[in-house]
């Protein structure tokens, strides 16, 4: 009986042990443009980076060693999500954060803000417009009826 438990004690412990991707990374958000250091649990010979894993923009990359190596050099070429992954080990995601402040993403937040307060600001002043100014009449005299 004491046998039959140690036994079944050992698979359960055995089963619940990590097993699947044994990927890291030395920087746990990496930058753009910085270098960082992939580790694998055991070596191999290359390392498969996919940009944007699942989207129709996936761009892969492929790091090689000569002979089999535990360690690689990795510096990011795009922010976003990145696959790595090996033949034998399994994948992991990282996301790859941006150097600095992105332009264009500046541009689209100033872009909605701009249009949502504009509606905004044009809503309220329909609501509150005096019944007798017909000002707001002319302007939306032209507009058709929704």
């Amino acid at each position: 009986m004491k046998k039959r438990f140690l036994l079944s004690l050992a698979i359960i412990v055995g089963s619940l042990s990590p097993t699947g991707a044994q990927i890291s990374v030395s920087t746990e958000k990496p930058i753009q443009g910085e270098n960082i250091t992939i580790s694998l649990a055991q070596p191999d010979s290359m390392v498969v980076i996919t940009y944007r894993p699942n989207s129709s923009l996936a761009q892969r990359d492929t790091l090689r060693a000569p002979a089999l190596a535990a360690t690689f050099q990795w510096t990011p070429e795009r922010a976003g999500v990145v696959a790595l992954s090996t033949s034998a080990q399994g994948s992991r995601n990282v996301s790859v954060r941006y150097r600095g402040l992105s332009g264009s993403g500046l541009l689209v937040l100033i872009l909605a803000g701009t249009i949502l307060l504009g509606g905004a600001g044009f809503a309220f002043g329909l609501l509150f417009k005096n019944a007798e100014d017909e000002s707001m009449e002319e302007l939306l005299e032209h507009r058709a009826d929704t």
